[in-house]
């Protein structure tokens, strides 16, 4: 069979054929150019339309905007961001205008590339050309080192995320990428090893080139012997371990502020002082009255645990703000439409920034 197709296109008959083919091929208003323009034509319409859509996702991710809604009908308020950006571009854009109102709500199987598919297929397109763009610059940059940790989302589902950190060789200045979060069920220093050293190799990035690790101080990621960081050094001993700086300060501070018993005293009041302005819309108005003339004009702020600037941030308000907010407790204490609880409270807080530490704290 095949040497019989050999000697066919050898054959002057078939040479002919072709010829002709090629000539007539060249000639205006054939039935197949006719088709060949419409082809291409409609190719360029979509390729309009989807590069809407990638503006349309780009724009939304880079924001961290949801993009979907309650539904997907057009001209629906619950319709999401992705809908709703591509109506508001459909009004200044006659081409999208006249494509949302030929295909919107045709329902399943009619091509729109408006639909949540489309939308998701298209985040999961772009999400793996960022990837690769990333391992295109590890594998120029070759050594890397990594940190990881784990937070659970809105769901309440434990993710473990993955930053790499690297030399950008075109400007020869380090950068941080992130590149996925993955679920996990387990905290041990063993199971979160397999999971980033799994997670590599799916993605050709070869572990060997790994000469740093960075991440906090929990026991199972800093720990000696079986924790994350020991368990990668095994498995490569040039991946050199540095506890994270920030975190490591932020311990500092809040173990110099454990071992005193004032300081402990003195963030109790300023954070019962923004718990007691923040509980009623009531207090915090009569809060914004005294401190609105002051040059800063700060309100009281939560001293978190995990953040040791926001306790900065919460001495400030106090310090600046000092006797308006007495004067707000005060007025607030003295009000008879409150009730016995807050007015309580307002006066017993108003007393403890009269103590000497309080005072103090001020006057430092």
């Amino acid at each position: 069979m095949t040497q019989y197709l050999k000697s066919h296109e050898i054959s002057a008959k078939h040479i002919q054929s072709v010829l002709t083919l090629c000539q007539s091929s060249a000639a205006a208003g054939r039935v197949y150019e006719q088709l060949h323009n419409n082809m291409l034509e409609q190719r360029k319409n979509w390729r309009n339309v989807l590069s809407r859509c990638v503006a349309t996702i780009t724009f939304l991710c880079e924001r961290g905007l949801p993009l979907r809604g309650s539904n997907e009908v057009v001209g629906s308020r619950e319709n999401g961001n992705y809908l709703g950006i591509l109506e508001l571009i459909g009004q200044f854009d006659p081409f999208l205008s006249q494509h949302i109102c030929t295909h919107d709500d045709r329902g399943r199987g009619h091509t729109s590339y408006l639909s949540k598919t489309i939308c998701e297929e298209l985040i999961a397109t772009m999400g793996e050309q960022v990837i690769s763009f990333i391992k295109d610059e590890i594998s120029k940059s070759l050594y890397f080192s990594v940190s990881v940790d784990s937070t659970p989302d809105i769901t309440h589902c434990d993710q473990l995320t993955i930053i790499l950190r690297y030399i950008n060789m075109v400007d020869y200045q380090p950068v941080e990428r992130f590149l996925t979060f993955i679920n996990i069920s387990s905290h041990k220093g063993q199971n979160l090893a397999d999971t980033l050293l799994q997670y590599l190799s799916d993605q050709d990035i070869d572990y060997k080139n790994c000469l740093g690790q960075t991440y906090d101080n929990a026991s199972n990621m800093s720990g000696k012997y079986i924790c994350l960081q020991q368990i990668l050094k095994n498995k490569n001993n040039l991946v050199d371990y540095i506890p994270c700086a920030a975190h490591s300060l932020n311990l500092v501070g809040q173990s110099a502020v454990d071992c005193c018993v004032e300081a402990v005293s003195f963030f109790n009041i300023l954070n019962s002082l923004y718990t007691f302005f923040v509980a009623s819309t009531h207090r915090w108005d009569v809060m914004m009255t005294h401190v609105k003339n002051q040059p800063e004009c700060l309100v009281p702020k939560y001293p978190l645990d995990t953040r040791w600037s926001a306790r900065a941030d919460a001495e400030k308000a106090v310090l600046k703000g000092y006797h308006q907010l007495q004067s707000a407790l005060r007025e607030i204490s003295g009000d008879c439409n409150q009730n016995g609880s807050a007015r309580n409270e307002a006066g017993s807080l108003a007393k403890h920034m009269d103590t000497i530490k309080v005072a103090l704290s001020r006057e430092l």
